[in-house]
């Protein structure tokens, strides 16, 4: 079971990565081809994109991991036809209504924004980008629930490649700027929305049940606070940043997060492994060991992460921009860390899961939102992009503490948390390191090579000298080593 949850992590975070990998990519075409002044204006259009992507889901997605049947019999096969089939058409139904009323308010909407005219057709873009990106979202599910996940990582990559080839040709060649990046972005996510529906077909051509829907409904409606809260706390620093500070400022936080968001990718990497996994677990004996194992094991790859992008921060800034934006290089180690909070907020929610009380989960987002929103409005208008940076931090930690406090009310598993706790030693003494050593050699390349030197001995020397490993890890380690003498 844990090896499939890594497999499936793993292949899902390459999927995850590669759906959401254009913002590095392009960085140092983005950074070099607009001014940070134009990129702060393309982070708002990117991020109302993903906003109300999530919000008009409708819970939906993850609704049909909770309404799907796993067993083989010919009742469930039918019963499945109808979840798919239902969540698809009734997702449609919606996003056309809601996105046809959006866009009828265009140009307000846009002029609120920016406080100019002449972004309306950028905002209409935009829309149609949501469209087509929600096409996709049952199909999806539906491939995650199969365990298709190098089907979904192949079409990853071949969107991802389209993407690419896409805006490089209208920006860097046609020179169109924000406009080249969200055509670029519609035409290759209008292309693959055909692809995903083609691929996943024949379970579209169940009936439409109203009474599904309603179930599904019932489950996901609660999730959707939760995606609106998820929203606030990921993106609105943006929106409270060209407001107090303009379009500037958001270009150089935008840098620095998407830097750090590479913790956020494996993330979502595990978030998509994790449900179906959950609920097989749930099916075994003991399963509060492995949930207890597995929540151990996410702290410690997970703190591995936030290292490696804390330590790496300016050569990550270097590499993927331009110097215009080093200074800024200090809020890495911050940002990632709220991400990993982000991760204990799926990680730590099994009983909220498993018995059905994803209200918890709203009380959670709801409570981390508003605190984000006033640490947003108190902050920034002081110190800024730290200011957004700290707001980020602070709300992301009470996410994760306060769901998971619920979820061991509900269903209290064992958390090994002597363990956890030798983890957050050895991962401060990393991050002081981080935050004091700028540079270990003048020549660029050498200081990255004694870097990740240091943190591929040095810390998972730290931990075996405080035995955090047991046994059987010992063993697996010590093969392993083995393995590479040999």
């Amino acid at each position: 079971m844990l090896k499939s949850l890594f497999r499936h992590s793993l292949v899902y975070g390459i999927a995850s990565t590669l759906q959401n990998a254009t913002g590095f990519i392009l960085l140092p075409l983005y950074t070099s081809r607009l001014s940070v002044s134009e990129y702060g204006t393309l982070e708002i259009f990117l991020i109302t994109a993903a906003v109300l992507t999530r919000i008009l889901q409708l819970g939906l997605g993850s609704a049909t991991f909770k309404y799907y049947a796993y067993s083989k019999s010919q009742g469930a096969t039918v019963q499945n036809r109808a979840v798919i089939s239902t969540a698809f058409y009734g997702l449609v139904g919606f996003s056309l209504t809601a996105l046809g009323t959006l866009f009828f308010f265009r140009g307000p909407i846009a002029g609120l924004l920016f406080h100019a005219p002449g972004y309306e057709g950028l905002f209409t873009l935009t829309l149609a980008l949501v469209f087509f990106q929600l096409l996709m979202v049952i199909p999806t599910s539906y491939l995650r629930i199969l365990n298709r996940s190098v089907t979904l990582s192949v079409l990853n990559l071949l969107l991802f490649l389209v993407q690419i080839g896409l805006i490089v040709f209208f920006v860097a060649l046609a020179d169109q700027k924000i406009y080249g990046v969200l055509l670029g972005k519609l035409i290759a996510f209008t292309l693959f929305a055909g692809v995903f529906v083609s691929v996943v077909r024949e379970a579209l051509k169940g009936p439409v049940d109203p009474g599904v829907l309603k179930k599904m409904l019932s489950y996901g409606i609660f999730l959707v606070p939760v995606s609106i809260c998820l929203m606030v706390l990921t993106m609105s620093n943006r929106y409270f940043l060209l407001f107090f500070a303009g379009s500037q400022a958001v270009g150089l936080f935008a840098a620095v997060n998407r830097i750090a968001s590479l913790l956020l990718l494996a993330v979502s990497g595990f978030q998509m492994a994790w449900p179906s996994i959950m609920f097989s677990i749930r099916e075994l004996d003991r399963p509060k060991q492995y949930y207890s194992r597995i929540f151990t094991y996410y702290n410690l790859v997970f703190l591995f992460l936030v290292l490696a992008v804390s330590l790496f921060s300016r050569e990550l800034v270097l590499l993927l921009s331009t110097e215009d934006y080093l200074p800024y290089a200090s809020l890495i180690p911050v940002l990632a860390a709220g991400y990993f909070f982000y991760g204990i907020f799926y990680a730590g929610s099994v009983g909220i899961n498993i018995f059905n009380k994803t209200y918890f989960q709203s009380i959670a987002a709801v409570l981390a939102a508003l605190s984000n929103l006033l640490l947003n409005i108190w902050l920034i208008p002081r110190y800024q992009v730290w200011g957004a940076a700290l707001a980020h931090l602070a709300s992301f930690v009470i996410l994760g503490v306060l769901a998971m406090r619920f979820s061991q009310r509900i269903y209290p598993i064992p958390i090994q948390w002597a363990r956890v706790g030798k983890l957050a030693l050895v991962g401060g003494l990393f991050l002081l390191l981080g935050y004091s050593v700028k540079s270990l050699h003048p020549q660029f390349w050498v200081g990255v090579v004694g870097k990740m030197l240091i943190l591929s001995l040095v810390f998972p020397g730290l931990l075996y000298i405080l035995n955090f490993f047991d046994g059987e890890e010992k063993q697996l380690i010590s093969q392993v080593i083995q393995r590479l003498r040999r």
